[in-house]
């Protein structure tokens, strides 16, 4: 059994908006255009595609990934990623369901990344990240309290673009054939994911969801050999492999793993190779930023409730915050509140957390103020604390140190007003901060151009705070040497966002400025170049569509499966992953 379309259409949002935001968009368009599903129309749709081995549409994009440190040059680096359209997209949401519902392609248990959903009704391709992540964590620290345990851990250099392109479809045609409901439609599945490996000329294409699958099939073998040697002591999620073992045995955990990786064709990162206790893993990894009961994340989850049941006191909050000097996006969880999961949760928490739900109901705008307020003070002093502390630049867990830090100063872009900002002594410590310092200029000056580097992350965070918080439009200075690709993308996003308005022509003959044409056309009646490109079919779905439509569709959500996140919380992965190397 696969998901209707409209699952398939909110799994492909849902996919689509933290990487790439035009096929969000477009995908919005499809559903806001389509017919009413109830016939199986989506479905067929694309089924007619992949039966005909159609061409799918990809295009390629800069993601920031992190940047080094050279002496006093801070140079940034990107990866070269892959954006489906938004048919494409669909598309792939289709198939991954269809993986999904087939043991062949199930994963190891010890695998804590990118699980299945658990009902064909599931907003996702996969189970939401980071719950694999916290479950992940909260295991291993249990183990670490036994007595001379420790964590080695590591990661693949390099993986998704080291996989071999005979190696993923060996692996997938293997599991294809194997699969009762799928052997049929090996050739049709195989073609399309050739045209996705052969799109993205090396390895495994980052961006698309299913990279995630093929990454789980590549380490298959690297599953089952670990698993077999360390069993509930392995733990991998994503490329990041961490094996539990006695203290006098770390240096052979750490070759084991390394003999394990090259005999399948990898290479262990020794960058991001350490060994750490129960300590250091609970200090970074499980513990709490802040001292106390109280933390952001119970605050947001307190304000979602409140919201639900008090929706009418949205724009009253929003003003009482601004006055405060806090930031909070009320808009985005006043969203939230009418998630349908959330409101799952809701009732199926009453019983058990009758007192919070009571406490919502009675609560006042001004209280939460209070608290807001409170928290604030607590995360500036854990920062303070953390600035103070001795930190060895060498040291192995620097990484997870500066994420500690990353995490606190996230948070307290929504308990500060923009203006606090214009001090950013505590943010120039650390060179790794540096998409930190890039919202925080923008927010002070009200100027755009400081994270127009760090597509995706850093124009959606801005976009989030400014489209609530901000006066009009954000400043822009077009550069007199030009702009790179991900700062050309980066104009897309804002524009699309309705967060920048660029009324100057842009004569850049590369596929960001015809985006960037494409974008800034309002309400077009005619594609520029119908020439069934990425670019043309957003064009085609977006006619008669104007700018501030498009940006009233970016502030709301197509149905209630469609999730939301705080984007500030997700610069440079947050808590979850970090991708710099200094």
């Amino acid at each position: 059994m696969t998901p209707i379309g409209e699952v398939l259409l909110i799994r492909a949002l849902n996919a689509t908006r933290p990487y790439y935001f035009p096929s969000y968009l477009g995908i919005r368009l499809i559903g806001s255009q389509m017919p009413q599903d109830k016939s199986g129309f989506l479905e067929r749709l694309i089924l007619r595609r992949l039966n005909a081995q159609d061409t799918w549409r990809y295009r390629p994009f800069k993601m920031y990934k992190g940047s080094i440190l050279f002496g006093a040059d801070l140079t940034h680096e990107y990866r070269d990623c892959l954006a489906p359209s938004p048919i494409t997209a669909i598309a792939e949401s289709l198939i991954l369901a269809l993986m999904a519902s087939e043991p062949t392609f199930g994963t190891s248990p010890r695998v804590f990344s990118y699980r299945w959903p658990n009902s064909v009704t599931s907003g996702g391709s996969y189970q939401y990240f980071a719950i694999g992540y916290r479950e992940r964590n909260e295991e291993i620290a249990k183990r670490l309290t036994e007595p001379g345990q420790v964590a080695v851990v590591t990661d693949i250099k390099a993986f998704y673009p080291s996989v071999k392109t005979a190696q993923i479809e060996e692996a997938l045609e293997n599991r294809l054939k194997r699969s009762e409901l799928l052997a049929k439609s090996t050739e049709e599945i195989l073609n399309f994911y050739r045209q996705l490996v052969g799109t993205g000329n090396v390895g495994i294409p980052i961006g698309p969801q299913s990279g995630h699958v093929l990454g789980h099939l590549a380490l298959a073998d690297v599953d089952e050999a670990l698993t077999k040697q360390y069993g509930d002591n392995y733990f991998r999620y994503v490329d990041d492999i961490v094996v539990l073992t006695s203290v006098n045995q770390a240096d052979a955990a750490v070759a084991s793993v390394r003999e394990r990786l090259d005999k399948s064709g990898f290479d262990i990162n020794p960058a991001k190779t350490v060994v750490a206790g129960l300590e250091a893993w609970d200090q970074h990894l499980t513990k709490s930023d802040i001292a106390g009961e109280d933390n952001f994340r119970s605050l947001t989850r307190d304000l979602t409730v409140y919201l639900a049941f008090h929706s009418e006191r949205a724009d009253d909050l929003q003003r009482m915050f601004a006055d405060s000097g806090l930031s909070l996006p009320v808009k985005r969880l006043l969203a939230l509140s009418k998630y349908s999961p959330f409101r799952y949760y809701l009732r199926r928490t009453t019983l058990r957390n009758i007192n919070a739900i009571l406490s919502a109901l009675i609560a006042k705008n001004s209280a939460f103020v209070t608290r807001c307020l409170e928290l604030k003070k607590a995360y500036e002093e854990a920062l303070a604390n953390l600035l103070s502390a001795p930190t060895d630049p060498k040291s192995g867990l620097r990484r997870w140190y500066v994420q500690s830090i990353r995490r606190i100063v996230n948070v307290l872009f929504y308990l500060r007003s923009f203006e606090e900002w214009s001090r950013k002594q505590e943010l120039e410590t650390f060179p790794e901060l540096v998409e930190q310092r890039a919202l925080a200029s923008a927010l002070s000056t009200g100027t755009a151009n400081p994270v127009l580097p760090f597509h995706p992350r850093g124009p959606a965070a801005l976009a989030e705070l400014w489209n609530e918080y901000g006066k009009g439009f954000t400043g822009f200075d077009w550069p007199a040497g030009g702009l790179a690709e991900a700062e050309l993308e980066s104009i897309t996003t804002l524009q699309l966002h309705g967060t920048i308005n660029i009324v100057e022509p842009t004569q850049i003959a590369t596929p960001q400025g015809r985006l960037i044409a494409v974008a800034r056309r309002d309400s077009p009646k005619t594609r520029l170049s119908p020439d069934l490109s990425f670019e043309d079919e957003f064009e085609s779905l977006r006619l008669s569509i104007s700018n501030e439509d498009l940006a009233k569709i970016s502030k709301t959500r197509y149905a209630l499966q469609e999730g939301t996140m705080l984007e500030a919380l997700s610069l440079l992965a947050s808590e979850y992953a970090s991708n710099s190397e200094y």
